[in-house]
């Protein structure tokens, strides 16, 4: 499959958070999401995706005048500052949109915008099932380092998380 043209990737502005919460509440509610258990509103998604320093980003996929398809984020890790070269890589595609490389050329747009921006490290923090999610991060260049175990609320669950890194250009 060929990724689609990055032309339709662009900045998250407000008005996108309607459909990013939608989005988002769509993997959560599969399960298929780090974040949770409940679903996320505009309001916390503002302050995650907006109150933050200049350098994370975040995008969106236009759809053709539709709602929008995916969005992705480069997400504060942590708020210590000496973490400001890290950063979390977040990904969602809308369900009727998946399986066309909206999400594929989301993440490389974002690694390319994190390396410009002067990130050293990208984080992804990934759930073990469904098994294509890890390995769709390991073809992006990702490796494991590690397990959370029991760390993250689904239903009546505690699952393991698993992280991933992936050093840029910039790091030695």
């Amino acid at each position: 499959m060929n990724p689609p043209p990055t032309n339709r990737i662009r900045r998250l502005e407000p008005r996108d958070l309607e459909d990013v919460a939608r989005i988002s509440n769509a993997a959560i509610g599969r399960g298929e999401s780090t974040y949770g258990p409940d679903g996320l509103t505009p309001e916390e998604l503002r302050a995650a995706l907006f109150d933050v320093p200049a350098q994370f980003e975040s995008y969106v996929w236009d759809s053709d005048g539709g709602p929008v398809a995916g969005w992705a984020a480069l997400m504060r890790h942590t708020n210590r500052d000496i973490y400001d070269t890290v950063a979390e890589l977040t990904v969602f595609v809308g369900d009727e949109h998946r399986r066309r490389g909206v999400g594929h050329a989301l993440v490389r747009h974002a690694m390319g915008r994190a390396d410009e921006l002067g990130f050293r490290v990208l984080l992804f923090i990934l759930q073990p099932e469904p098994a294509y999610t890890l390995a769709w991060a390991l073809r992006l260049g990702f490796r494991n380092v590690g397990w959370l175990v029991g760390v993250l609320p689904v239903g009546e669950q505690w699952r393991d998380v698993m992280v991933f890194e992936r050093y840029l250009k910039g790091a030695s």
